[in-house]
């Protein structure tokens, strides 16, 4: 075979994955461990002006924005077949939630300024909680953010302005997913917003209002890496490497910090609520119109539940939990199951 009859099923290949619902920036996530990026990228560049009017228009709006040039690659068989390999299993992944994602900012363009202030507000206190190297003080930062979010939740909803569902995805890296997903989550129940995972391999979708997700992909991009740094330097990590539980301690660790970090965040957040007891209602409604939008475009969904088995883990989580300094920054950020709590 050709070089040329090389490149043309790969992009035959990347044609199909296209009609699959998948985006470059996904693929490239998916295949992140293959070590075939660099050619991945090549081809998809040139698979790009071939999609044919099968795939949705809002997956070919993602190959057009996601595939910048790239320089030509001499692939080895080896990084072919590879990539042939794994774009074959490529896995339906559905597409209907890019279709609710474009414009996403349009609804807070016609918020009323005291709204965007304080979404800047938000903004400055993650920040500040992110910088200070004081425990206390980042935790009274979040909490102050946790609960002008909720504020901002509740003046939002009772604003005389339609405001319109929207979907985000965000991709979570290996390993431990499954264990990250939950922190996620965590994040997102407490802003109304919904999370489905659209691969085993993290590829996920948020569902909720234009601020909420941009709030929930901030916050979790933030503690997803303070997470990971008190995983690996606990005082207890040590001792998991040296007995040779490093994995079980691990997934015990996330899974724990997570339900801490929900805990925390409801806490802030649950006063907010109550003295806003009149505007209940218009809250209600707006939960409402994310779960249904929620169930109309995942309209088959299943939990899952994962439990801690490590206790050293567990412990240790949890209190780094509570000593996390919270907030989002400017990197901001498989069948069908619903990631619970």
């Amino acid at each position: 075979m050709s070089t040329t009859s090389f490149a043309t099923y790969t992009i035959n290949l990347l044609k199909h994955a296209a009609l699959l619902g998948w985006t470059p920036e996904a693929l490239r996530h998916h295949l992140a461990k293959t070590n075939t990026l660099p050619l991945l990228d090549y081809c998809m560049f040139l698979a790009k002006s071939e999609l044919s009017d099968a795939v949705p228009a809002e997956v070919r709006y993602h190959w057009h924005v996601e595939c910048p040039y790239a320089e030509k690659q001499d692939a080895s068989s080896t990084n072919l077949h590879t990539l042939w390999e794994q774009l074959r299993k490529l896995p339906q992944i559905t597409s209907v939630d890019l279709r609710l994602a474009e414009d996403p900012c349009a609804d807070d363009d016609n918020l009323p300024e005291e709204q965007r202030k304080a979404q800047r507000k938000i903004t400055a206190l993650l920040r500040k909680a992110e910088s200070t190297p004081y425990e206390e003080e980042a935790a009274t930062y979040i909490q102050k953010a946790a609960a002008l979010q909720a504020k901002y939740n509740v003046a939002a909803a009772t604003v005389d302005q339609p405001r319109h569902v929207r979907t985000k995805r965000v991709l979570i890296s290996a390993p431990y997913v499954r264990e990250k997903s939950l922190l996620l989550c965590a994040i997102a129940r407490n802003c109304g917003v919904r999370v489905i995972a659209l691969t085993s391999t993290g590829v996920m979708c948020t569902v909720g209002y234009a601020a909420d997700l941009a709030y929930v992909s901030d916050m979790f991009a933030s503690l997803e890496r303070q997470c990971l740094y008190f995983m690996e330097n606990s005082p207890r990590a040590r001792e998991a490497r040296s007995t040779g539980t490093t994995t079980s301690f691990r997934r015990s660790f996330i899974i724990a910090y997570a339900s801490e970090i929900g805990d925390i965040l409801a806490s802030a957040t649950r006063d907010i609520a109550d003295a806003h007891e009149a505007s209940h209602s218009a809250l209600v409604e707006t939960t409402a119109a994310v779960d249904k939008t929620f169930r109309d475009l995942f309209p088959e969904t299943s939990t899952t539940h994962i439990h801690a088995r490590n206790d050293a883990g567990y412990q240790e989580g949890a209190r780094s939990a509570k000593s996390s300094h919270f907030g989002g920054d400017s990197s901001g950020v498989g069948g069908r199951r619903s990631i619970g709590a």
